[in-house]
């Protein structure tokens, strides 16, 4: 079953010239998770009705809650890759779709960010932006430098 979806990948429109590890892929209905005791293990078929499972070492407790959500099926799972790193070491990642809660409003600044055309833009709560470009900070500047010689020469 991983076979065909790691084919079609690979043959699949990419910009890639060659692939130097190519993982090893299985659409939603080619694997499972189950929970033996506190081990979580993937199943999946590897050729002709041969199954195996492999044991998973879990590095966030948040993806234990995302797991157990897939056993109890309050979650959707996709698609899982498996390839190994160069140290030898396996790593799965596992597509989840799943409901999430609306978020709160915020009523504070929400961001800024740093820009080429205009030197900072921050984001205000109502959904505007605030715009800060060169020209207005060196205006704000050579204010508050005269205001600054004012008060220094009094």
């Amino acid at each position: 079953m991983w076979i065909n979806q790691t084919i079609r990948n690979t043959l699949a429109a990419t910009k890639v010239k060659h692939f130097k590890r190519l993982p090893l892929e299985v659409n939603n209905q080619g694997w499972k998770i189950v929970k033996t005791g506190e081990t979580y293990s993937i199943g999946f078929s590897i050729y002709r009705g041969r199954k195996k499972r492999i044991p998973l070492a879990i590095h966030q407790a948040s993806h234990q809650v995302v797991l157990d959500k897939i056993i109890s099926s309050e979650a959707k799972q996709g698609s899982l890759k498996l390839w190994k790193s160069k140290k030898g070491i396996w790593d799965c990642l596992l597509s989840v779709s799943m409901d999430v809660p609306d978020a709160k409003r915020v009523n504070q600044w929400i961001g800024a960010d740093r820009g080429q055309n205009h030197l900072c833009v921050a984001s205000l709560p109502d959904g505007m932006a605030k715009f800060w470009t060169f020209g207005n900070i060196r205006f704000y500047q050579t204010k508050v430098s005269k205001t600054k010689k004012v008060i220094t020469k009094s």
